[in-house]
């Protein structure tokens, strides 16, 4: 996370105030109050090229239940900038997405997507939550475990569509996408009828697959999550 920090302050008080800097964005997310494990600011190189920034607050939560309600209720923090709440990559992952080719990083993040289609909605200023309701309900549905979700987001549709606008799913890698996606082919009988998912594609792949339900996405990721996705 991107937050105010203060360097100067002696040891003893810096872990204090960290603390008080988690407590102050928990009450932000309108969740109830998540002890972290620990709270720390994330060193600096001298040749970091983020020296006028505030250093990143890495909190440790109690379990991946916190973590995921923690990302998504991140929506709430949108008004505020300067504030952003991320998963905690490894270097190495950091390092690869740097030098992803300019072409393929569209490809690279879209992996990390699904589409989930015919989910209601309404125009309640509450909808943001009740998609993560939803969300929640057909992850237990399809029995989903290990699985962590960033952010569940609705994507805009032409004037006139008068049909549910489709639903976006992020996870921190490509191999929870392609988890979630092969969890629906084996347990879609366990949703509501019309429910279904695909991988997220640009509008020309789209239209030229329109009717088939793909399941294969490109797994250009470097987390290994292969054995807790199983």
């Amino acid at each position: 996370m991107n937050f105010k920090d203060n360097p100067d302050l002696p040891l003893s008080l810096q872990d204090k105030n960290d603390r008080m800097l988690w407590g102050e964005l928990n009450k932000k997310l309108g969740l109830p109050r998540k002890e972290p494990l620990t709270v720390t600011q994330h060193t600096r190189g001298k040749e970091s090229k983020h020296q006028n920034h505030p250093r990143l607050l890495r909190v440790t939560l109690k379990n991946a239940t916190d973590v995921e309600d923690v990302l998504l209720a991140s929506h709430l923090l949108k008004s505020d900038g300067n504030v952003r709440i991320l998963p905690d990559i490894p270097y190495s992952e950091r390092n690869l997405i740097g030098n992803i080719p300019k072409e393929s990083r569209d490809q690279f993040f879209r992996g990390r997507n699904i589409i989930v289609q015919d989910i209601p909605e309404n125009t309640d200023p509450t909808q943001s939550k009740t998609d993560i309701r939803e969300w929640e309900f057909i992850k237990q549905s399809l029995r989903l475990k290990h699985i962590l979700t960033q952010h569940v987001t609705r994507l805009a549709k032409k004037d006139g569509d008068l049909r549910p606008r489709l639903m976006k799913i992020t996870f921190p890698s490509s191999h929870m996408a392609a988890a979630v996606l092969e969890a629906f082919r084996a347990n879609r009988r366990r949703l509501p009828p019309g429910i279904h998912t695909h991988p997220d594609r640009p509008y020309e792949a789209r239209t030229r697959h329109k009717g088939k339900l793909e399941l294969t996405i490109p797994l250009v990721d470097c987390l290994d999550d292969k054995k807790t996705c199983k």
